[in-house]
């Protein structure tokens, strides 16, 4: 059986959790600034870094659980939902992903077993239904999501030029900037066949888009 085959019968439809960071507060010595212009700068450019250091991080997971047809927990999928409403269809478009999978017969009772014993969800979690029809995934949805979320990654990556904050990542001209985000979330696909195939593995090993706030 291929590798990723075998990935596939750990992780194809296993609902995932982890935890989804809260947005952190600026630091105490920002009030130390000194005046009122600075500190406000601030205290914009720490938001827009730890927007953006999340919102990579999320695209980095998103990238993998596509790759291994994984579901999201509904915990993990409200909280996402929460902290980037815009990014609400995340746990629909995974669970699209996860009913393409076509399972030979019998598999899935042979797996049943192997998921108690690990404690494993492999059926859609309470916010969608089991009927097969609410979560079937689409091509243009996939596209939508996709581009509203290089939309969110840009806005704080510029926010961060226009403010020039001074690491060598947006010592940068707008340009540059967008032109690494726009490989960042490049993804070679197939749409002929029947499910699409996205290639979500090779877009996984580029160098990604990072930022660290100080």
């Amino acid at each position: 059986m291929e590798e990723l085959d075998q990935l596939l019968l750990q992780t194809g439809g296993v609902q995932t959790r982890w935890e989804i960071e809260a947005e952190r507060p600026p630091p105490d010595s920002f009030e130390e600034l000194s005046n009122g212009v600075l500190r406000e700068r601030a205290r914009d450019a720490w938001r827009a870094a730890c927007r953006l250091q999340s919102l990579v991080y999320l695209w980095m997971r998103f990238l993998t659980l596509g790759m291994l047809h994984s579901r999201l927990d509904a915990d993990v999928e409200r909280k996402i939902s929460e902290r980037f409403p815009d990014l609400s269809g995340m746990g629909s478009l995974l669970e699209g992903l996860a009913r393409t999978i076509a399972w030979p017969a019998g598999v899935l009772d042979l797996l049943k077993e192997w998921d108690s014993s690990g404690e494993l969800r492999r059926e859609p979690n309470s916010l969608h239904t089991t009927d097969g029809k609410s979560s079937l995934f689409k091509l243009q949805d996939f596209e939508n999501f996709r581009n509203c979320f290089r939309r969110l990654v840009k806005t704080d990556a510029l926010c961060l030029c226009l403010l020039q904050v001074n690491v060598p990542q947006f010592r940068k001209s707008k340009a540059e900037i967008e032109q690494e985000i726009d490989h960042l979330f490049a993804l070679d696909q197939d749409w002929a066949t029947e499910p699409p195939v996205i290639h979500f593995g090779p877009a996984l090993q580029k160098g990604s888009f990072r930022v660290h706030p100080a």
